[in-house]
């Protein structure tokens, strides 16, 4: 036990006097021998009725016999199955080595539940050592007003485990709390919160700085006090009003492992920075299911905004993720990077976009979109990797970057349809696209003042139902001239915006030539090619060498081309052509 540790123990004992002592828990009371569970060591386990004359009926509130308990610490206290009533907050600092543990086959055996219409904390601590939550639910479905959670504050040692959180959740002004705050003080402490379930429907508010009648701030909620290790994993949120886990501000790391996130407003996870990820965890929005679910509907149901608030950190990732949104109330983007996170890692994930105006992957401006925190110190650059994104709806390109040089897409797969762009790039440098599907029906690449590479690039593959495409799957043709000049053979494609040109040492493979418009009005071309090349579905001309039509708006006219283009002989201002998902200057 740390000095830190003993000044807390004495302390206690100073508090509580020596009524309490160790073995005095009430008079003639008998208890089993030390156990130990999940790490904890408690020197005594007593039974909650038998032992400690609570009433397992709910008529008669245990609060007094409960606090006890935690203010001797080294006890483990059990409950067999039945409801137990708690009258106001149980408050006390600095509990060492105590815990409290259901008996019933499962975790809704056993109930907590009281009359407070106002919401409270059930178990409320702070400056711990060692504290248990197993096996149990907080009950509050006899009403929509009041709510029961936990704040669970510890510097080692924290485990929240198999508890389940039951009834609808209201907002502040009729009782809504957090539903779980567990932070874990010590730098080098560790918390887990395991098999936690909150389900339950909502009334859904705009965000606080909207209304004078928020929601609480988040299902979990690991404050800037949160200096250790928590893992959150096994666990299922929907319905959140105000996130699902706010966790953004603490220094510590916060890691998510096996987690179920569904329907849940603004955002589901906001999380960021080095040591904390997201891995194997499922994100739902179905906003026509969620309706009949909550009292009010979803206003912006965003799944993973990374962000690190103040401290403008990189590092992080997110990994072996699953993303689906199936109908949505307005846009809103299943990965968010904000500006005040810099560099992180996409892996392994799949993202099924079949709602309009969902963004699958939005990566901010370090510098002008900083939105929740200050600018992130550099490196600004993303990694994206074997990741999957489909689906049938429009909207924004299936990847964007804003301002974040050095970034790269590959080995990935991108099949859309409505009219979607690939992967967009802004204000980046040294940025590249490899060994990668782009299967749209909008441009594969765009970039605006920046430059980008590709190599090893395919445009008619189809992607995988679940995981991303492998390097073999996603570029099985890059040797029939997918993208096969010497720049790209040696890694070094340097290819951008203004620096393009035909690719000379192109194979003899089938490429994708693509006239892309730029806005409103009318955009003409004529191209010059070699070789042979197919008409456009739209009726535009391929024939006799040379390539000519037109397209209106935002369209694109594309076209099969076996050679090379040798010209652009006519090209409406603000037009582009791109041959393989590279810009053609038209000098």
């Amino acid at each position: 036990m740390t000095d830190k540790n003993r000044l807390n123990r004495r302390q206690l004992l100073k508090f509580t006097g020596a009524g309490l002592a160790a073995g005095a828990l009430s008079s003639g009371v008998a208890s089993a021998a030390s156990t130990e569970r999940y790490g904890i060591q408690f020197e005594r386990v007593v039974d909650a009725v038998d032992d400690l004359g609570m009433d397992p009926n709910g008529n008669r509130a245990i609060d007094g016999a409960l606090e006890r308990t935690m203010r001797q610490g080294d006890t483990l206290v059990e409950f067999p199955p039945g409801e137990y009533r708690i009258r106001d907050e149980i408050r006390v600092g600095g509990p060492e080595n105590w815990g409290m543990r259901g008996l019933g086959d499962d975790p809704e055996d056993v109930r907590f539940v009281s009359n407070s219409r106002e919401g409270l904390q059930a178990i409320n601590t702070w400056n711990g050592n060692g504290v248990l939550v197993e096996n149990v639910a907080l009950d509050y479905s006899q009403r929509r007003r009041g709510k029961l959670g936990l704040r669970i504050v510890v510097y080692d040692n924290l485990r929240v485990q198999d508890v389940h959180f039951i009834g609808f959740n209201p907002t502040e002004s009729n009782g809504a709390v957090v539903t779980l705050s567990p932070v874990v003080l010590d730098p080098d402490g560790e918390g887990i919160v395991d098999g936690v379930e909150r389900t339950g429907g909502t009334e859904i508010k705009p965000h606080r700085s909207k209304t004078n009648d928020p929601n609480a701030p988040g299902i979990i909620w690991a404050g800037a006090r949160h200096r250790g290790r928590l893992y959150v994993r096994n666990s299922r949120f929907e319905n959140a009003g105000e996130n699902g886990i706010y966790a953004s501000a603490p220094s510590g790391d916060v890691r998510i492992e096996d987690c179920t996130f569904v329907n849940n407003n603004q955002a589901a996870v906001r999380i960021g920075g080095d040591g904390s990820y997201v891995k194997d965890s499922e994100f739902i929005v179905d906003s026509d299911a969620a309706d009949r679910v909550n009292s009010t509907p979803l206003i912006n149901p965003n799944m993973i905004v990374w962000e690190t608030d103040q401290r403008g950190e990189s590092g992080g990732s997110v990994e072996g993720c699953t993303f689906t949104y199936d109908s949505v109330p307005k846009p809103v983007t299943a990965l968010w990077v904000d500006g005040s996170a810099g560099s992180m890692t996409v892996r392994d994930c799949q993202f099924e976009m079949n709602a309009d105006g969902v963004r699958p992957i939005r990566v901010d401006d370090p510098v002008r979109q900083a939105r929740l925190g200050r600018t992130a110190e550099r490196p600004w650059g993303v990694t994206i990797e074997n990741v999957t994104i489909t689906g049938d709806s429009s909207g924004s390109p299936a990847v964007e970057l804003f301002r974040r040089p050095d970034s790269t897409v590959r080995d990935s797969c991108i099949q859309m349809t409505g009219g979607r762009d690939g992967v967009s790039v802004s204000d980046s440098s040294g940025c590249e696209v490899v060994n990668t599907n782009i299967n749209v029906d909008g441009r594969p690449t765009v970039t605006n003042n920046a430059t980008l590479s590709t190599s090893k690039l395919r445009f008619d593959g189809s992607c995988p139902l679940s995981g991303a495409t492998s390097a073999d799957d996603s570029a099985d043709d890059s040797s029939d001239g997918s993208d096969d000049s010497d720049d790209a053979n040696d890694g070094s494609d340097d290819s951008d915006d203004s620096s393009g040109g035909s690719d000379d040492s192109a194979s003899d493979g089938v490429r994708k030539l693509v006239v892309h418009g730029a806005g409103d009005g009318r955009y003409d071309y004529r191209i010059r090619y070699e070789g042979t090349a197919s008409t456009d579905e739209r009726g535009d001309s391929a024939k006799n060498g040379i390539i000519e039509g037109e397209l209106y708006r935002w369209n694109t006219d594309t076209f099969e081309l076996e050679g090379e283009v040798v010209e652009i002989v006519e090209l409406t201002d603000g037009a582009t052509v791109t041959l393989d998902g590279e810009r053609i200057d038209d000098s």
